[in-house]
């Protein structure tokens, strides 16, 4: 049994997962120098383990083996234990990650790396489970067994940690390559996706079936190039999408009562999710159901996506208007019991006639819907939808818009009786790259669904970022939590920053954002930018402890930061004309091409990058007094008939701003007759004047051409 009194290091951290933590009888330190220095003084090997707030199989390694006082004395005896949140180190999580991929070909959390004292990883895995168990390996005798080694075979494991250490410092060592850049790998690169696709439940492979909201993005943003050059009603890439999209929205991974994503399903078809929830999953997904609404004018996207911010705006949103990290899995140390439901508690609620009809619908029944390990789970119900609403309908003998309203009212009134049970632990940690992405999806939300409160909440955090997540002098925070920033911001923070702040000058069109882009990217350059190999490090060179530099190139639950980097210096480039912007771009995606001609699957946002740069979107600029209703009116016909990712820009002839004179796309752009006038540009080459929102719509309609890279 664990010793309830202890207390360890931990209890001095701010972050909530390193709290959880902190009276086990592990004595964990935080990553820092006080654990690298006592390892090198005591010559002993580092046990770290790495994971999260809302991770559910670190909360069961912690209660099997981290409250077990017998694993914890093995531990303290023989290893210096080092504790790490992911979300407050991502670099680290990064590269023993990395690690662990290479010598075991898995990879999770919790993540538990065996490292020398100067930090060179020789062993690695995820969960282990506490004692030797069905023919695997227990923890006990994991650490039992390296502690010997490490005593009297100590050669095997320094060898090993070299070879890992020499890949880790390979991998930071590719150089754009002088090529040029085809669309090509464009198709290629749909052929090999869509061999994965699973034209039945949607996704992409078997399970567990993550969203891969960059992969779906990136079919969503090609499709509508395929569109333009083929004879197809829908292209390939929007035929995976949409199944995609409603094969998702009607599945469990889907919360039907409150809104929002689930992290991932554990089957193939999207049934039974794991039910933990993350901030960065919601964003990238309602910005892409906001985005396909746009495209496609499907009304069910539109809800999803008004329904998960409603999620997001309802229990993830601080007082001050960040945005939490995430909501854990477990509640009363049982996975997804907030969630799940049985027949007769909603029979109870609903009333026979309602409950039947809800029943029906979500697919409730005496015995629960789905098989678990877990004896907990008997009975229980996982909301989903597999027949459509017509279907159900029919066989219920009521109309549509019956169904439609007496499932809204059964939905909230369980949502209500919901809110009595105790929620899951919310991490309310907040992140400054994570803060971008949703800041980014609510102005996306406000300009394709129109609903002000998007605006204003995208505004809010924005205002919170830049009032408590910089520094004096102008340096960004990595978190914040407490009351108080914690480490300084890495590369990934600053890029989606960057676009974060791109998204909200096309929300109300303040140009001190885009001269703020501007300085951001000089800072990425001159701190994160490989000047001999291109591309962009996670860390800058200052940054301790690390055996490797690495750069993100992939796309993970995130878009991949340095893709994400190529669109911000093309785009800044675009509306500035500077030349140095577009080499940045240009070499970045030289770097990010050949690997996305060879795993297409882990580099959507890349091949999204290489479709901009091959077919550029349109750029817009209006000259016209900002909210006038004739700006207005082009700015609707933007909303309705522009490609995804066209650049706009407003040039206000009442405000007079620096930028109108030395950024290139808005130079010497009137308003003609005193009317606000559109200007349709392609590298600064742009259009006559266009004086309607009709001739702005036909004008956007000529199909993009082939830019030669």
């Amino acid at each position: 049994m664990p010793s309830k009194a202890s207390t360890n290091r931990l209890i001095h951290e701010a972050s909530p997962y390193l709290l959880q933590h902190a009276h086990n009888p592990v004595d964990w330190f935080p990553w820092g120098e006080e654990a690298f220095q006592l390892a090198r003084k005591q010559d002993k090997p580092i046990f770290l383990s790495i994971g999260y707030s809302a991770c559910h199989w670190c909360h069961v390694m912690e209660r099997e083996s981290f409250e077990d006082d017998e694993i914890a004395r093995v531990l303290n005896e023989n290893f210096i234990n080092i504790k790490v949140d992911r979300e407050e180190h991502p670099t680290v999580d990064e590269i023993f990650m990395r690690a662990v991929q290479l010598m075991t070909r898995n990879g999770g959390w919790p993540l538990s790396v065996f490292l020398t004292p100067d930090l060179r990883p020789f062993f690695g895995g995820t969960y282990f489970p506490p004692r030797d168990q069905y023919g695997r390996v227990g923890f006990l005798s994991l650490i039992t067994g390296l502690a010997r080694m490490w005593r009297e075979r100590r050669h095997e494991l320094l060898r090993n940690a070299d070879s890992v250490t020499e890949y880790l410092r390979e991998m930071s060592l590719f150089s754009a390559e002088a090529q040029e850049l085809s669309p090509a790998v464009l198709t290629t690169g749909v052929e090999q996706i869509g061999s994965t696709f699973d034209s039945l439940h949607g996704g992409f492979g078997t399970s567990p079936k993550f969203p891969s909201a960059p992969l779906l993005r990136f079919l969503l943003h090609h499709g509508q190039v395929e569109e333009t050059y083929s004879s197809e009603t829908v292209s390939g890439c929007l035929q995976m999408l949409e199944i995609t999209l409603q094969q998702m929205a009607a599945g469990g991974i889907f919360d039907h009562l409150g809104g929002g994503f689930h992290r991932y399903s554990v089957d193939e078809a999207w049934h039974v999710p794991h039910f933990e929830k993350m901030l960065y999953d919601n964003a990238l997904l309602a910005e892409l159901y906001a985005e396909a609404y746009a495209v496609r004018r499907n009304h069910l996207y539109q809800q999803i996506a008004r329904r998960t911010f409603d999620y997001v705006l309802r229990d993830m949103q601080s007082p001050e208007g960040a945005f939490y990290a995430s909501e854990d899995a477990d509640s009363q140390g049982k996975e997804g019991v907030f969630y799940l439901w049985t027949h007769d508690e909603i029979m109870s609620a609903l009333g026979d006639e309602d409950g039947h009809l809800f029943c029906t619908y979500y697919d409730v029944h005496k015995n629960g819907n789905f098989l678990s390990h877990e004896p907990y789970h008997e009975n229980l119900n996982v909301l989903h939808v597999p027949a459509p609403m017509e279907e159900v309908a029919a066989r219920l003998s009521i109309s549509l818009q019956e169904l439609a309203q007496r499932l809204e009212t059964a939905r909230e009134r369980l949502l209500l009786l919901r809110s009595s049970r105790q929620r899951p632990h919310r991490d309310e940690k907040i992140l400054l790259s994570w803060n971008a992405l949703m800041i980014r999806a609510l102005s996306g939300g406000y300009f394709y669904l129109g609903e002000n409160r998007y605006k204003d909440a995208a505004l809010r955090a924005a205002e919170f970022v830049q009032h408590h997540m910089r520094s004096p002098q102008g340096e960004l925070w990595h978190s914040y939590y407490g009351g108080k920033p914690g480490k300084a911001a890495g590369f990934e923070d600053y890029v989606f920053w960057a676009d974060a702040l791109m998204s909200l000058y096309e929300l109300d069109f303040d140009i001190t954002r885009l001269s703020e882009v501007e300085r951001l990217c000089q800072t990425m350059r001159k701190r994160f930018w490989d000047a001999e190999g291109g591309g962009f490090f996670s860390e800058d060179g200052a940054t301790p402890y690390l055996p490797a530099r690495v750069k993100p190139v992939y796309d993970v639950a995130e878009p991949s930061p340095n893709a994400t980097a190529a669109r911000v210096f093309h785009r800044m480039y675009l509306y500035t004309g500077n030349q140095e912007l577009l080499g940045i771009a240009e070499r970045t995606v030289r770097l990010l091409y050949p690997i996305a001609e060879e795993l297409p699957l882990a580099m959507p946002t890349a091949l999204l990058a290489i479709s901009n740069l091959c077919y550029p979107p349109p750029e817009v600029v209006i000259a016209g007094r900002l909210r006038s209703p004739d700006t207005e009116d082009l700015l609707n016909s933007l909303k309705h008939n522009a490609p995804l990712d066209t650049l706009v820009g407003i040039v206000d002839p009442f405000q007079k701003h620096a930028e109108y004179e030395t950024m290139e796309l808005f130079r010497d752009k009137k308003a003609m007759a005193n009317k606000a006038t559109a200007y349709l540009c392609k590298n600064f080459a742009c259009s006559a004047p266009i004086g309607s929102a009709e001739e702005l719509a036909q004008a956007l309609h000529e199909p993009r051409t082939l830019q030669k890279g």
